[in-house]
Order: C-alpha cells, then structure tokens, then sequence
C-alpha cells in the first residue's frame, strides 16, 4: 500500500519529512491517499511519518485519494499521526488559517488546528527551537485578530514581523478605500 511505501521511505536516514497530499500538481517525497484508512493511519503513526495536509482536499481525483474526505486531519490526528495543515501553495499562505478553521468545523478540536498551523510545522521541520510558538528566546511574528482568527470573516488588525510594527496597508486595502470611500473615478462614486 501507499503507507507501507512511506513507511520504507522513512527508513532512510537522509529523510527528514514526507511530504503528504500537497495537490495533484506537486512533487512529494512520499505519497499517501489524502485520507488513508485505519490500517495505513496506524502505520504512519507507528512509523514516525509526519503529514502535512490540506483539509480542504476532500475530492477523490484520482485512486489514491479515494478515501479523501473533510475529516481526514482529525482521523489521522485521532491516529496518533502528527499532523500539520498546508496546501503547497506558498503564495497562498494567508488561507492557513481558514483551512484549519474549516478543519475545526469538521471535527478538529480547535487548538489542535492553531498547532497545525504554527508549532507542529516548526516540529515537523525542525525549527521548534526557535519559531512555532511564542516563548522567551524564540524568533517569533505576532498577528493580533479582532476574534477568532480561524474565523474566515477575521482579519488581522495588526502584524508585528521580528519585533517591528507592519503597517496594515497593500494593494487590496487602498483599492478597497479607493472604491468604498467614494475617491475613485466619476463612475464609482454615488
């Protein structure tokens, strides 16, 4: 099986971390259905395997996701795998946060999915020492929310990188002020 394959994977010694369920369109170092069965979980469990997955996969595209489904981090989880939650894609990191909300409201306990999204990465690869939570001598960037910040209708007020205040101002603040404040073009204005 796919878990038997990543279990042999594991094995080697150059191997940090498998890489599971990232999209159809990536590279993986080992691949694994996106939401393997009782049998394969307990595998990964037992082998050690690290998965990081998007819990917004649930579409079985292929034989190796048949069993693909919005519950697959809290069973794997359930399974004693250490799980982080991330979808491959870089540029698209701000959606963190509404996957592991949307793993919440499939099942995910809700500070097992902050973990998933901040210190089991770090874990995972190897930097818990210095990021992944916030504690005295970690390197850490704080983004303060007005709620709930795996609430999708949440947005940070404010972001502080290394210490030093963001300003909270791109390209989608000053065309939204451009067009809901009224300073936009004739056409545009009430």
């Amino acid at each position: 099986t796919s878990a038997d394959k990543a279990a042999a994977f594991s094995q080697d010694p150059a191997v940090r971390i498998q890489i599971v369920s990232f999209g159809q369109h990536r590279e993986r170092k080992a691949y694994m259905p996106a939401a393997p069965i009782g049998a394969s979980r307990k595998a990964l469990a037992a082998a050690g395997i690290a998965v990081i997955i998007d819990p917004l996969a649930n579409l079985p595209g292929n034989f190796d996701k048949l069993n693909a489904r919005f519950g697959a981090v809290r069973a794997l989880l359930n399974a004693g795998v250490k799980v982080a939650i991330g979808d491959g894609d870089s540029h698209n990191a701000r959606n963190m946060a509404q996957a592991a909300g949307n793993a919440v409201a499939h099942g995910l306990d809700w500070d097992a999915a902050l973990r998933a999204i901040t210190l089991t990465p770090a874990e995972i690869f190897g930097v818990s020492a210095m990021a992944g939570s916030l504690e005295t001598g970690k390197a850490a960037d704080v983004v303060i929310w007005p709620g709930d910040p795996l609430e999708l209708t949440n947005f940070p007020v404010q972001v502080f990188i290394n210490g030093e205040k963001i300003p909270m101002i791109s390209r989608q603040t000053l065309l939204r002020d451009r067009y809901l404040l009224g300073d936009g073009p004739p056409a545009y204005r009430n």
